[in-house]
This record gives structure tokens, sequence and C-alpha cells, in this order.
């Protein structure tokens, strides 16, 4: 079975290699822009039958697959967020002042803001030490997020996200696992994907935070086997 994974913001691409190490993980990040994203997305996705996206690779498969870009027969979301910045009519997201100091504080010193996302990716979880362990194993986690250049764009397309952009009418069906202690993505927000996407199923990870599968990747599998 063909399997497409896309990792998260700032995050290697081949970020959940352990727990799927026969997947065909999609680096996405040196795209200049989110239609050439999903140019590749439709290129590497074709014939796929399962996609995973966590975050803003779950964003971006919810994009591809709502452009037609790809057609897969299976839909996993891990934390991934429906809207990321808040707006009038969408509250359950990241208010716009937070979201812009984040941004001038990644533009000044990504390599710290980095090291502090990877402190809010694990919190909340009851393994948050561990995460936070597993996501600094090695030097390319940093010496990735620290290319403001490759990121700071991806910036602006997690803020220019809207709900209103995106047909779920037509989504495969889909699995939307999100820990119910996130401190990026709010649990709400996949509560709602459930409502917007006919065919969904809603796990919360009651003692998991943005991470779901550094969280258990045993449970993950066994969640996902289990729900196709």
């Amino acid at each position: 079975m063909k399997t497409i994974i896309l990792s998260g913001w700032a995050q290697p691409f081949d970020a959940l290699a352990e727990i799927f190490p026969h997947a065909q993980h999609v680096d996405y990040s040196g795209c200049k822009s989110v239609s050439a994203a999903l140019d590749l997305i439709a290129r590497e996705a074709a014939g796929a039958v399962r996609v995973i996206g966590w975050s803003l690779g779950g964003a971006l498969l919810m994009q591809a697959i709502a452009g037609k870009f790809i057609a897969p027969q299976q839909l996993v979301l891990l934390a991934a967020p429906l809207q990321f910045v808040a707006s009038p009519d969408f509250s359950q997201a990241m208010d716009a002042q937070t979201f812009e100091l984040f941004r001038a504080s990644y533009s000044n010193d990504p390599e710290r803001t980095a090291r502090r996302f990877a402190g809010l990716i694990a919190k909340g979880d009851i393994n948050q030490a561990e995460i936070i362990k597993k996501i600094g194993q090695g030097d390319n986690i940093w010496a990735g997020s620290k290319e403001k250049d490759i990121w700071l764009p991806w910036l602006g397309a997690l803020e220019a996200q809207r709900l209103q952009a995106k047909d779920f009418l037509h989504f495969p069906p889909t699995l939307i696992i999100h820990g119910q202690n996130d401190a990026i993505v709010h649990p709400k927000q996949s509560q709602k994907l459930a409502e917007f996407i006919p065919q969904a199923k809603l796990i919360m990870l009651p003692e998991a935070g943005h991470a779901p599968h550094l969280h258990d990747g045993e449970l993950l599998l066994d969640v996902i086997n289990e729900s196709f």
C-alpha cells in the first residue's frame, strides 16, 4: 500500500520515519509557494492509498484533496489545523498578535525560536521530557529550523489558511488524531474538522500534546490500522 507522509512546520521531512519506515516522506520545505507544494504533492502522491499529515503537513494535504490535486483512499490528520490564525468568524486558533510575535521572534533568532517551538510541541504531553529529547536528537532539526529563508514563508502560508477555502464534501474516509493537551493547535479544531468531513472519525488522546506520533507510536499505528 503506497503511503505518503508530510511532516510539520520546521520539522525534518522524515520526522515520522521511525513509525512508518516504508512510507514515502515528502519534503515540501524547499517549495517557493503553496501552489508549488501542491504540484509536488500531486506528483509524489499519485496512486497513493493512504496519505498522512502532521500539523502543517495535514493542512497541505487537505488543500491538495480539496483542490483535487490528489484523490487518496484514506486520509490521516495528526493535530492538523483547520485554520491556524484566528479571525472574527473562527476563534479556536492562535490570536493574530501572538502569531505576529512568534513570526518576529523566528525572523530575529530562528534557532532559538525553533527550540522554543519544540517545547510547545511537547507541552502538555505526559511524555513531555522524552519528546523534547526525541525532537532534539541530532543536529538536523536545528540546522533546518534555523534556515529562516526556508521556513519563514511557510508561516505566511499558515496565516493565509482559511476555513472557508476548503471543500470537504468529497474527502475520503478520514481519521483525525489529536492530543487533548495540544498547546499549538486547539483540540476544538479537530472537533470542527470531524463535523465538516462527512466520513471522519475523531480520536482524542487525553494525555498527548501536539505530537501524537511521539506520544505513543505503537498506539498510533494500532489506531490507524483499526480504523481502516
